[in-house]
């Protein structure tokens, strides 16, 4: 790298550095960041209790089939009463 464009690369460095530290920049960028972040990991979140929730569905309808007693199948899998009353209208 010559001289003239080390020195470019430096120029163009500062120049970035100081529009990032330009208040409401960054500020506009740090809260874009933290928003979408935020939304990302609720999202995710709910999909993965969701998917648990499926799970333990299938697990308890597996173990009410296999002739577990309902109240050993609710305990064991934490379901609440509604999911457990709609486990055994299916079966």
């Amino acid at each position: 790298m010559s001289e003239q464009e080390n020195e470019d690369a430096v120029s163009e460095f500062a120049r970035v550095l100081s529009d990032f530290k330009d208040k409401s920049f960054s500020e506009g960028f740090i809260n874009g960041f933290a928003r979408g972040f935020a939304e990302g990991f609720v999202e995710g979140f709910a999909k993965g209790q969701a998917e648990e929730r499926k799970n333990l569905l299938a697990a308890g309808r597996a173990l009410l089939d296999d002739g577990m007693d309902r109240c050993k199948v609710q305990r064991y899998t934490r379901l609440t009463d509604e999911e457990m009353a709609s486990i055994c209208a299916a079966n």
